[in-house]
């Protein structure tokens, strides 16, 4: 049987959130009870055992419970042991007196120390993995055990994100640099480095595209792979004529993500109209030698 003891605080809040009080050492054995008698009389809590409604817990949460054991003796460094179904440390079942939901209660020196209660609201024989149940199994017991334990050694490593992409130029067969192009399948080139770049058009994905290929974007927007040389190229999909805001972001091999700035690129494939002098155009055709002239002139400008 595990033993109480008293835990005081050291002050650093991220512990004492979670073991400060009592906590349990030694072995704890856990057991799921059938009648009433294998509580003490003077069982106090609740009186969980004593009321109509009492029984011993639904097999699937017994099964559930079963199964979370492993997973915390295993990152607590903890032997928590099955005892059967009379009287152990954690005494697991089912009473009215937890509903509507479930609790546990703390070790202590006393009934009713450290045991595990189902209430009879929701019908816990359908605990499977997964669901709401089975998440009460695995939740409930860490109440109980507090063990304090310390926990096995790991070794956390804190990766820095892929260095931040940028969309170095796009093809423009308009005047340069004036960020207007009637191009409207874009080449985008850029650097990045040892990731995966995915190129946005505001929220929207482009297409695909693996480094050093032509391939044409789809509807999706573009993912191409960025190699150590740090370069990458992109060719979009057919882009309507508006400003388009476009994005590169890179994803490395574990999953950080950098992005670079949004650049605002015009695509005009249709030129504006030339604006014509509505009093030249309606003017009647009268004795007026400057309407003529004017009329005159216009013919000749417009070949």
């Amino acid at each position: 049987m595990a033993t109480d003891v008293f835990v005081s605080a050291n002050h650093n809040v991220e512990i004492d959130a979670l073991l400060y009080g009592r906590k349990r050492t030694g072995s704890i054995t856990y057991s799921f009870p059938g009648p009433p008698g294998d509580y003490p009389t003077s069982y106090g809590g609740s009186g969980e055992p004593t009321l109509s409604g009492f029984g011993q817990a639904p097999i699937q949460m017994q099964a559930a419970i079963n199964y979370a054991v492993g997973p915390i003796n295993g990152y607590t460094n903890t032997n928590i042991q099955y005892a059967g179904t009379d009287g152990a440390d954690i005494m697991v079942a089912q009473s009215p007196a937890s509903n509507p939901t479930s609790y546990a209660y703390h070790p202590s020196s006393y009934y009713p120390c450290g045991d595990v209660w189902f209430g009879t609201a929701y019908d816990y024989s359908q605990a499977s993995a997964g669901n709401y149940h089975f998440q009460t199994a695995l939740h409930e017991p860490g109440h109980a055990s507090r063990t304090g334990a310390v926990s096995l050694a790991a070794t956390v490593t804190i990766a820095a994100p892929p260095a931040t992409p940028v969309i170095a130029s796009f093809s423009d067969d308009s005047v340069a640099g004036d960020n207007i192009t009637d191009d409207n399948t874009p080449t985008l080139t850029g650097t990045a480095a040892n990731s995966t770049v995915t190129v946005y058009d505001g929220a929207t994905e482009l297409g695909s595209t693996e480094l050093g290929s032509t391939e044409l974007g789809s509807t999706e927007l573009g993912i191409t792979t960025a190699d150590s040389i740090d370069s990458w190229e992109y060719i979009t999909s057919v882009l309507t004529d508006a400003v388009q805001q476009l994005k590169a972001v890179t994803t490395d091999s574990t999953r950080l993500v950098s992005s670079s700035d949004t650049s605002s690129v015009t695509i005009a494939t249709t030129a504006p109209t030339t604006p014509v002098d509505d009093a030249i155009v309606n003017t009647s055709h009268g004795d007026d030698p400057l309407a003529e002239k004017a009329r005159a002139e216009l013919q000749r400008l417009s070949g």
